[in-house]
Order: structure tokens, then C-alpha cells, then sequence
């Protein structure tokens, strides 16, 4: 038996009711209905991430339904649309230094591990990482180079999130997200 935990939006205007009967449907065709969901009278939230933040401190761990309103933001602005491709193309970066195996950086027949002192083969390496000790063998330059690049990532993703938000809290649309959780 499995755990399932699954966030829809609602419109503001759509009946109680009829969330419910929505999401008993959602959830009974891959395990158990739900008996009801707890819709909390908190304030409307500027965004998505926000409900879902809440949504996650009011969770006290027993198959909690619950649903919360939020401002959804219908047209992305210009900045939103900037920020947006910023963070793929700072996530594309990344990944190409992250994923960038050891064996494309050097030529040499064996690579030395920093850690545990093992000599390996190139030619029978699989990835970036010592087989012994699972440390990383890519040089702290390149180490360097990831983590930078990484937070390049979490930089652009915070800013979008603030845009979000900010786009949002203007926006007139007002959306309901229910967090349903039942067995599989």
C-alpha cells in the first residue's frame, strides 16, 4: 500500500461540494476516497508557492485534505518572462558542468582519488566518482565552477518567485489549491 500526496487548483466560484466530489474521483480512481477536506480561512496568498508553503505548515501528518486560496497570476510580465528564461538558462548551464564526466576532462590513463588514494582506469570509469570511496575526482576547480553555477540557479529561482509574487498580488484571479492524500 502506497502514500499519495496531489495539489489541484480550483476556480474561486466553484462550489465546496463540488471540490469535493472532484478530488474523492481524483483520488478514488488510483486508491481511496476522501471523507472531506478542510477548507482553512487563512488570508488570500499572493501565489502558488505560498499556498503550497502553507499548505505544508498547517499538514499535521494524518492524510490531511485541506484547500487555501491564492492569487493566480493570469498574464506572466515581461520581467517574468526575462526571469524565466534565465533560470533555464542558468539550470542548462549547470547541468553541463554537472553532469560533464571526469573521463571527457583528462586524457590520462589512470585518475589519481584525492581521498582514498585509488589509481583507476579511465577506460573502466562510469561517471565522476571514485567506485571505492564515492568521492567526487573532478578537480576543486571544476568542484568550484558547480556550486557557483548552482547558486547562479537558486539566484534566478528566487527572483522569478519574487516576480511571481509580485505579479500576483496585482492580479484580480483568485484560485483555490487543495492538497489531497490518501493510500494508493
Amino acid at each position: 500500500m502506497g502514500h499519495e500526496i496531489v495539489h489541484l487548483r480550483f476556480d474561486e466560484n466553484t462550489k465546496r461540494n463540488r471540490i469535493l466530489e472532484e478530488c474523492n474521483e481524483y483520488s478514488r480512481r488510483s486508491g481511496e476516497s476522501i471523507s472531506q477536506i478542510r477548507f482553512l480561512e487563512a488570508p488570500i496568498l499572493d501565489s502558488y508557492e505560498q499556498a503550497e508553503e502553507y499548505l505544508r505548515s498547517q499538514d499535521s501528518g494524518w492524510y490531511d485534505c485541506l484547500a487555501v486560496r491564492y492569487r493566480e497570476a493570469t498574464t506572466p510580465s515581461k520581467r517574468m518572462q526575462v526571469l524565466d528564461k534565465r533560470c533555464d538558462a542558468a539550470m542548462r548551464a549547470y547541468r553541463l558542468l554537472a553532469e560533464k564526466p571526469i573521463t571527457s576532462m583528462t586524457t590520462a590513463k589512470f585518475i589519481g582519488c584525492k581521498n582514498c588514494g585509488s589509481k583507476l582506469s579511465r577506460d573502466h570509469l562510469r561517471g565522476s566518482y571514485c567506485p571505492l570511496c564515492n568521492s567526487d575526482l573532478r578537480s576543486e576547480t571544476h568542484q568550484k565552477k558547480i556550486r557557483a553555477a548552482d547558486e547562479k540557479v537558486k539566484y534566478a529561482q528566487e527572483l522569478l518567485r519574487k516576480e511571481k509574487e509580485k505579479v500576483a498580488a496585482k492580479s484580480e484571479k483568485v484560485s483555490w489549491l487543495v492538497k489531497i492524500e490518501y493510500h494508493t
